[in-house]
């Protein structure tokens, strides 16, 4: 649960197309998600997100809807996993 920042390291990638893109996951298992920029248009989704077993089997996802994102933890941060071929990816501190 919490706000999570989007990160993008793809060099394709201009920052004002997603600068203003966030994440909001809600202890009543619903979901707020804002993708946009100062220079693409923003739009807003909202929906109910879960929990389930990925693939492989010992790999855990965020589901919104139907689009899962793999759940990496470390030390100081949680990152929901969209892209990591070219660095992209939801973050929150932990």
């Amino acid at each position: 649960m919490g706000g999570y920042c989007y990160i993008s390291k793809d060099p394709e990638g201009r920052a004002t197309d997603y600068n203003l893109n966030h994440l909001v996951l809600q202890s009543d298992g619903t979901y707020d998600l804002v993708e946009g920029g100062t220079t693409k248009a923003v739009s807003e989704k909202k929906g109910v997100w879960t929990i389930e077993h990925g693939s492989p089997s010992n790999v855990v996802d965020v589901v919104l809807d139907h689009a899962g994102y793999p759940i990496e933890i470390n030390r100081n941060e949680v990152r929901l996993l969209i892209d990591l071929d070219i660095g992209v990816w939801w973050v929150k501190p932990r």
